[in-house]
């Protein structure tokens, strides 16, 4: 194959990526670690034309996959926050920049998609929603922490809540252990906070709109939130084909 794009989702704990060819059809995808120092990559100069990257990650991590990507010989591309893409208005205005490449380039793919009112859910290292009017106006969202950073910030801020791992395990009762109270409070705050959000957007939005669900987080939020949803699992990679033509 000659010509491919592969389009990269680099986040706060791994890399998400997919190869397509150069008309467009998905070769393959899959993920890898920082670990492996992105090892996992499918690229050289003869097979991949383009790398297109959507990063929110910390400074060292991107600088570690541009030297993998400079000694193979292939350029990246970086996506950025823009005030306007393909009919979504930023919400930030003149502090646009300050909302992250991977919340805008969910919103534009989402609109894109759905070509009206949507909103999107995105459970990863954090929960985080965005509002997208039927005009294409960004509405704004929310950023909370995901399961892992929840589940981090008590075993690092408290000396008494410890657990064995193997028993932890997500979901909506009353815990009778120390594991399952904290997958229990940690389910309920993030089911908490998606649900708030879907009616913060009908408080919001008078008409109708989609709800679109994304991301790798641990907790999968489609087997609690009780609405008509789409559960669209590379939506941030979706997106980079509109930003980086």
């Amino acid at each position: 194959m000659s010509g491919g794009v592969l389009e990269c989702d680099i986040g706060n704990t791994c890399c998400k990526w997919r190869l397509r060819s150069d008309d467009g059809e998905i070769i393959s995808r899959g993920v890898t670690s920082f670990e492996e120092h992105f090892s996992g990559l499918p690229f050289s100069a003869e097979n991949v034309e383009s790398v297109k990257v959507a990063t929110v990650a910390k400074s060292e991590i991107k600088s570690c996959f541009q030297q993998v990507l400079e000694a193979a010989g292939v350029e990246p591309i970086f996506a950025k926050t823009t005030v306007y893409c393909q009919g979504v208005s930023n919400a930030y205005g003149e502090r646009y920049a300050d909302l992250g490449v991977d919340r805008w380039l969910a919103v534009i793919a989402a609109y894109q998609k759905v070509q009206g009112a949507v909103l999107v859910l995105d459970c990863g290292t954090a929960l985080k929603a965005d509002l997208v009017d039927a005009t294409g106006q960004h509405l704004g969202g929310y950023i909370t922490p995901g399961p892992n950073l929840m589940k981090e910030s008590l075993l690092s801020g408290t000396g008494k809540v410890r657990f064995d791992e193997e028993s932890f395990a997500y979901g909506l009762g009353f815990g009778q252990s120390t594991a399952a109270a904290v997958g229990g409070g940690i389910t309920s705050a993030l089911v908490g906070g998606a649900k708030e959000a879907v009616a913060q957007a009908r408080r919001r939005i008078p008409e109708e709109f989609a709800i679109l669900l994304t991301g790798g987080g641990a907790i999968k939020l489609d087997e609690y939130i009780k609405e008509d949803f789409e559960l669209v699992p590379e939506l941030v990679l979706d997106g980079l084909q509109w930003l980086i033509p």
